[in-house]
């Protein structure tokens, strides 16, 4: 999926300094464009998960026995987040979480708990060799991205890693902030943020805060990759 893409700003374009920015899910995903494909210069990673999960079909509650991402059509290792055993938009108190979360949150922070199967499935990071920025929210309701960025900043400080990393959390954080379309486009869609709170928990109570945050994440994206 993505090596069309990378060859086509390589041998097209003639870009020599590329950058791979994945958000939520697409963090898996940006990981491994630096990894297998290789060349990236920067790779950011917004409200990320350490560890590739279990796919499900289009109703996202089937689960597929197989990963989420597949390299040389072979599963990527990973782990199983049951996302049938849960309502994964309900909220609830969990008491591994300061803030009310969803029951998707509880089926990945339940995927992590074993730690054998989690070091099995660990994204290798290191082998990206890329500067490497990672951005979270202290109270994401999605999925623990606070944890996965801490966790991965332990892994390759553990590994010695000689690239720079940079880990940037926000206080009453969502799971959404990052990179936004451009703002003078996209008048309409900046103006029904607000309403995200009915989804968004945590950026419903803290919007403000929130809001501000994807100006925050924009310009530490956008410094990182032009320092």
């Amino acid at each position: 999926m993505f090596i069309p893409a990378v060859e086509y700003l390589r041998n097209e374009k003639h870009i020599e300094h590329i950058s791979v920015y994945g958000q939520s899910m697409g963090s898996i995903f940006a990981v491994l464009v630096a990894q297998y494909i290789g060349g990236m210069e920067n790779l950011i990673m917004v409200s990320p998960t350490h560890i590739p999960f279990e796919g499900t079909l289009a109703d996202k509650k089937t689960m597929t026995g197989h990963s989420v991402a597949a390299w040389q059509e072979k599963d990527v290792p990973f782990v199983r987040a049951d996302l049938s055993a849960v309502k994964a938009g309900k909220y609830q108190k969990h008491p591994a979480a300061s803030h009310k979360v969803t029951g998707m949150w509880t089926a990945y922070y339940k995927a992590y708990q074993d730690k054998d199967v989690e070091r099995k499935a660990w994204l290798q990071v290191e082998k990206t060799n890329a500067r490497i920025l990672l951005i979270a929210g202290d109270e994401d309701e999605a999925w623990p991205a606070e944890y996965s960025v801490k966790a991965l900043k332990k892994y390759l400080d553990d590994k010695n890693y000689e690239k720079d990393v940079k880990v940037v959390i926000y206080p009453h954080g969502s799971h959404l902030n990052g990179l936004m379309p451009n703002r003078e486009r996209e008048k309409k869609l900046y103006r029904m943020l607000p309403l995200i709170g009915l989804m968004y928990k945590t950026f419903g109570r803290y919007r403000k805060e929130n809001i501000s945050y994807f100006e925050q994440s924009e310009k530490e994206i956008i410094d990182w990759i032009c320092a």
